[in-house]
Formats: structure tokens, sequence, C-alpha cells
């Protein structure tokens, strides 16, 4: 249920800001926005090597996406004027921007949605062992490093460790739950609120047929089918 008002709400809220603000206007805030993230997200190894370990490396790329936004928006300003300056775009642009920023907000859920899958991916062999292997334990440090912005809360270190020592003998589980705490924050705040869903796994599925950033992928595991 959590999760299905968290989807609708986003959902909502574009068509209201579509329809509130119109259709040039956000679009180019929301557009700026995803093309500074895309940046900060293909870039961060420039600076992730200097940066010491913690919320920095995450507080900095916040920083980035908001300077970069700005930089962007402004930029962008002399075509939002000249749009509302026409009085025929003028007259569609509620309507136009309700129904654009409907389907933005969608295209938006769909990959955060994508994002979490691929995590999960490599992270549920890890949540649902009693006991964790290197192997296991390894996979899970690398679903981490390809999330760049989850790196500010997993200490790289400690899971190194946490490999080393599993190397001979596995794990308690227990045991690295305490040393990764994101785990479960991840398994008891997203994952388990995603497996109840209703329309979660529908995004999912008609997400998929979305041009250039569709494509099929499974569920979450152990999700009613």
């Amino acid at each position: 249920m959590i999760a299905d008002a968290v989807i609708i709400l986003v959902l909502l809220a574009g068509i209201y800001i579509g329809i509130s603000r119109g259709l040039i206007g956000p679009l180019v805030s929301e557009g700026a926005f995803l093309v500074s993230l895309y940046l900060v997200l293909h870039l961060h190894g420039l600076f992730d090597t200097v940066l010491p370990f913690g919320f920095i490396r995450t507080g900095v790329s916040i920083v980035l996406v908001i300077v970069l936004s700005f930089a962007l928006r402004l930029l962008a300003r002399p075509v939002v004027m000249f749009w509302n300056m026409i009085p025929p775009l003028r007259t569609i642009d509620a309507p136009l921007g309700g129904v654009v920023h409907g389907l933005l907000a969608f295209v938006l859920m769909y990959l955060a949605l994508g994002v979490i899958l691929d995590f999960d991916r490599n992270v549920y062999p890890l949540l649902k062992t009693s006991v964790a292997t290197a192997n296991q334990i390894d996979q899970y440090q690398q679903a981490v490093q390809g999330q760049p912005l989850l790196k500010g809360f997993v200490d790289d270190a400690r899971l190194k460790q946490l490999v080393q020592q599993a190397g001979p003998n596995p794990l308690p589980m227990q045991q690295v739950r305490q040393v990764a705490g994101f785990l479960d924050f991840y398994d008891h705040n997203i994952r388990e609120p995603l497996l109840t869903s209703k329309t979660a796994p529908v995004i999912n599925r008609l997400g998929a047929q979305v041009p250039v950033v569709g494509h099929p992928r499974p569920y979450l595991a152990g999700a009613p089918s």
C-alpha cells in the first residue's frame, strides 16, 4: 500500500504540475535536472577517488546536480520566453502540460523502479540466505558500486573485510547486516513495500514498451505472479 500511494502521488503530482504551470517551463526544468543527473552519474569517477567515504561523496553529487540544473535552466530561458509570446501555444499550454508531465512522471517512476530491480538481482541472494559467502558479499559490493548515489551510505573497506572473512567460512547474515546497515534499510523500507505493490508491476510491464528507455526486466523475486 505504501509503494502504491507513493507511485499514485507522483503521477498525480506530474499531472498537477503540468496543468498548473503549463508545458514548457516545467519541461525545461525537468530536462535540465535529468541531463545534470545523467552527467553526474556518469562522471562521478572523476571525484570519487579524491573524496573520503561517507556522505561527502553523495553531498557533492547533489550539489553538482543542483548547480548544473540551474545553469542549464538559465541557458534555456530564451526558449521559454519565446513560447509564452505566441498566443495559440499559450492556449494549449495547460492541457498539453498535464498530459506530457503525467507521461514524464510515469517514465521517471519506471526508470527509478528499473534501478531498484537491477540492484535487487544482485542483492536478493544475500538477503535470503542465513549464511553469506564471499561471492555473495562481493556481488552486493559490486551492485552498490554500480549505483553511485549509494556509495555514500556503504563503507567499501568494511565490505572488503567481510569478503576476506567469508572466504574461509561463510558468515552469519546477522553479522553481515550489522556491518552493511543499508541492507536492512533496503529490505524493510524499499523491497517489502514493492513486494505488496499492485501498481509497481504494472509500471514495470508497461514501461518496457516505452521507446528508447524501455526494456523487459523481471520483477522482484518472491513477488506474487
